[in-house]
């Protein structure tokens, strides 16, 4: 039994430093490849109205939490991922994660817009990915300090967006507003 458990033991630190030899550090920007995600920027929760419509009807949101990560670092990508919330009703809620290139966050957080090909949305315990969305971010104010934003944003749908998984379920076209 004690010989058993030293294999094991000793399999499990071969995979351990297996592990480490795969993550390639990319000196250029500071992102560790191989499976670590970097947040760029603290949660940031604001009490802001926000309306959604979804299936025809208008759901009002009191509460915006925000926040800007990188997404699966081999995939070159960021995420800027809001939700809204009813902070009555705690399961209503909203969550789009907005895919950007790679973008650093001092790039991202300037009064611009950025052309968005990928949302997120989940809702319900559903979660469905939307490529080729072709739309837009757009940042009407924005401050940014030590990983801290503030500022106004709108996501434009340009148009309807209808689930996959439920085709009951459906975003008209729309501008959504956040304050944070």
């Amino acid at each position: 039994m004690k010989k058993i458990l030293l294999n094991l033991f000793a399999i499990l630190l071969l995979f351990v430093s297996c592990d480490k030899e795969n993550q390639v550090e990319n000196t250029d920007d500071g992102v560790t490849v191989g499976g670590v995600y970097l947040m760029y920027t603290n949660v940031v929760e604001s009490v802001a109205e926000t309306n959604v419509t979804i299936c025809d009807s208008v759901y009002k949101f009191n509460k915006v939490e925000a926040c800007y990560t990188s997404h699966e670092p081999t995939s070159n990508h960021n995420i800027f991922m809001v939700m809204v919330a009813d902070s009555f009703k705690r399961s209503d809620y909203v969550r789009f994660d907005i895919f950007t290139q790679h973008i650093e966050a001092e790039t991202f957080f300037k009064k611009d817009s950025f052309e968005i090909e990928k949302i997120r949305i989940m809702r319900g315990g559903i979660r469905e990915d939307f490529d080729n969305i072709n739309t837009f971010f757009y940042w009407d104010t924005v401050a940014y300090a030590n990983g801290k934003f503030s500022g106004k944003a709108r996501l434009k749908l340009p148009t309807k967006i209808i689930g996959r998984i439920d085709p009951n379920i459906f975003y008209t076209k729309q501008e959504l507003e956040f304050e944070f």
